[in-house]
């Protein structure tokens, strides 16, 4: 009998193991899934809001892309836009209060932002400097810089300016901020070239606001110095507000417009001749590798303290070449 009962369990148990494995599987087909948690949780906070900004768009896009490759967590937040410091300031001590493993911070202010970073770093949390890095890089607790080279960006803006205008014409330098990092770089990197061949107007700082009120700024400007032959703009917003200022006072053909970064708008004021040139940066690739390069860190590699995502002058002329199609169009490719 007990030789009987041995050689039928021998002969079911295989069966018994395939049911037991094809109850499991249904049952987990079933059940509810449990998400595997991602290993990195990681806050960005960039300087505007990516509604209506091509640049901090593509950033954001930049990074959520690398999330997605690298299976962390990436949480982009800002103020509105470039005027809003004491919030960006809130929004970081609201971001080390939930203790994720990393930040990456794009700081409006580079003096006021390194005591909110530096408390980053004290709560051991990774920091990452993105765009715009901390005054006294030397002493600050920022681990690694990912941007353009923000002196050799303006440089190019002003060698657009050196090609286009007559010496020693008046020449307006619009910004929306003299307290940002890369702003200051730019500024140097331009007044550098100009400077000793134009009288450069003190930069006109339009306080971080958005285009509406930057036409406005700019409009009074060209009104109050009819002289002003050509206007150089340090981002995306300061050049459209300028465009619809010089469109708006007639001045097209009269006043050179350079500027910085790109946006459907900047296309159509390229093609129409209204915009001479601007210098473009990488913001897809400067979001994707600000993510990579703070998962090196928190996976212990020693990285680069400055990684320089490059700059390209853009002219009706090239617009369409095949490379500089993906830079302007980086979502339609």
């Amino acid at each position: 009998m007990q030789k009987n009962v041995n050689r039928l369990f021998l002969f079911y148990w295989p069966w018994l193991l395939i049911g037991l494995a094809v109850s499991a599987l249904l049952t987990g087909l079933y059940l509810p899934l449990r998400h595997t948690p991602f290993p990195y949780r990681i806050i960005a906070v960039g300087k505007a809001s990516t509604e209506g900004i091509a640049f901090w768009y593509s950033i954001a896009e930049g990074m959520a892309a690398a999330a997605n490759e690298f299976k962390v967590t990436v949480d982009y937040r800002s103020p509105v836009d470039e005027s809003e410091v004491d919030r960006q300031i809130a929004i970081v001590y609201e971001a080390i209060a939930e203790k994720p493993d990393a930040i990456i911070l794009a700081a409006l202010d580079a003096d006021r932002l390194v005591e909110p970073a530096r408390a980053a770093r004290a709560a051991g949390i990774t920091v990452v400097m993105v765009d715009s890095a901390l005054a006294d890089v030397d002493k600050s607790p920022q681990q690694s810089f990912i941007a353009t080279n923000n002196v050799l960006a303006g440089q190019q803006l002003g060698e657009l300016v050196l090609q286009r205008v007559r010496p020693g014409a008046q020449i307006l330098v619009v910004s929306p901020s003299t307290r940002g990092d890369s702003l200051i770089g730019r500024e140097t990197g331009v007044r550098a070239v100009i400077e000793d061949a134009f009288d450069v107007l003190p930069t006109l700082d339009t306080g971080g606001q958005l285009s509406d009120d930057i036409y406005h700024q700019v409009s009074q400007a060209l009104t109050e110095h009819p002289e002003i032959k050509a206007v150089v703009c340090l981002n995306e917003y300061t050049t459209a507000g300028s465009a619809r200022a010089i469109r708006g006072l007639s001045l097209t053909g009269k006043v050179t417009l350079v500027g910085f970064d790109s946006s459907e708008e900047l296309i159509d004021y390229l093609e129409e001749g209204l915009l001479s040139a601007v210098v473009i940066q990488r913001p897809f690739n400067m979001g994707y590798l600000s993510v990579a390069r703070t998962i090196d860190l928190l996976n212990g590699r020693t990285i680069e303290s400055f990684y320089d995502t490059g700059s390209i002058v853009i002219t009706k002329d090239n617009i369409y070449t095949g490379e500089n199609q993906k830079l302007l169009f980086p979502f339609e490719n």
